[in-house]
């Protein structure tokens, strides 16, 4: 009879009032002076997908940055060797600077010597030319004034036989002319008689 009374009793009510409800249907509950809303797990499971659906399609949000690390502390002798190693670098970079102005500078000056050496050379050759010129017309004048000196030292000592000569000849002119002179004077006189003698 005991074991009948146990299986007659009815079940505790459960605790979750919903619970009995389907899964599909939606329930309000009245509590009082207030009503609750129940939404089966069904909403559930469909608030959930589209939940996964928009975070699938949302961008990814921005990567952070990765966390700094912490520069280690830096022992003072590695500082320095940092330094000098800087220092090096840069000594050297300004080193081979210098080094490409300077082989700059060198081939300026080789260029600018080499076209002085050209122009040197093309003013000696015209000014040998010059000289040679200029020399032969000195011999030229040299000869030509040697034979002007002579042909004047000749005339020099043919001077006195010409005046000699010049001389004589005049001597002989005028004794000519007195011969002529004295021969014309004769014949006038001799006319001048028989013209006398005719009329006498």
């Amino acid at each position: 009879m005991q074991g009948e009374e146990d299986n007659n009793e009815q079940p505790d009510p459960p605790t979750n009032p919903t619970a009995l409800l389907p899964l599909e249907t939606n329930a309000s509950l009245q509590v009082g002076s207030q009503s609750i809303r129940w939404r089966g797990p069904t909403h559930r499971l469909r608030q959930s997908t589209l939940r996964m659906a928009a975070e699938s399609t949302a961008p990814p949000p921005p990567s952070l940055p990765p966390p700094a690390t912490a520069a280690a502390p830096r022992h003072p002798r590695l500082l320095g060797f940092e330094q000098l190693d800087a220092r090096v670098k840069e000594l050297t970079s300004s080193q081979a600077e210098l080094l490409e102005r300077i082989q700059k500078l060198k081939q300026e000056v080789q260029n600018w010597r080499s076209n002085v050496e050209t122009q040197v050379r093309t003013c000696q050759n015209e000014l040998q030319g010059l000289k040679k010129g200029l020399d032969s017309e000195v011999e030229q004048l040299k000869l030509e004034m040697k034979e002007i000196r002579s042909a004047i030292q000749k005339e020099k000592g043919n001077l006195p036989t010409q005046i000699t000569t010049l001389e004589m000849s005049n001597n002989d002119t005028e004794q000519a002319l007195q011969t002529q002179d004295q021969a014309l004077k004769v014949d006038t006189d001799a006319s001048m008689e028989e013209q006398t003698a005719t009329q006498a």
